[in-house]
């Protein structure tokens, strides 16, 4: 079994800013998938703020292979996996990656860091 694997299973709570927007947070969890070697469905739930008065519940699913020191990373709906989304690839004893993925007009550039045990930051950037 892999570090990046074991590492990311659980539950995790998690803050993201989407600026000029507002911001979220909520939990995180990565649960191993039956059957699927090495893969991780990633669902999170929780609560968008536009602000002070206005927010709304969210959810986002994602199906996560890890393979070595290389996580894929594709939508899910409803546990089924779906269109790729973003390549994570590691080089050898980092603990922080960049990865880029053009979506149709829009160009997402993800910084993952592996912090410490209990915290770990995916910061993307949307052009």
């Amino acid at each position: 079994m892999n570090k990046l694997y074991q590492y990311l299973q659980g539950e995790w709570r998690f803050y993201r800013t989407i600026d000029p927007h507002g911001h979220a947070q909520g939990i995180a969890q990565f649960s191993p998938m039956d059957n699927q070697e090495n893969c991780l469905y990633y669902q999170e739930h929780g609560q968008f703020f536009q602000n002070e008065q206005q927010h709304f519940k969210m959810q986002r699913d994602y199906i996560y292979v890890c393979v070595e020191n290389t996580i894929d990373i594709f939508h899910a709906r409803t546990g089924i996996q779906g269109d790729f989304f973003l390549k994570v690839v590691f080089e050898s004893h980092t603990t922080a990656a960049i990865a880029t993925h053009l979506c149709q007009q829009d160009l997402y550039q993800a910084t993952f860091s592996l912090i410490n045990e209990q915290t770990f930051q995916i910061e993307y950037r949307v052009n």
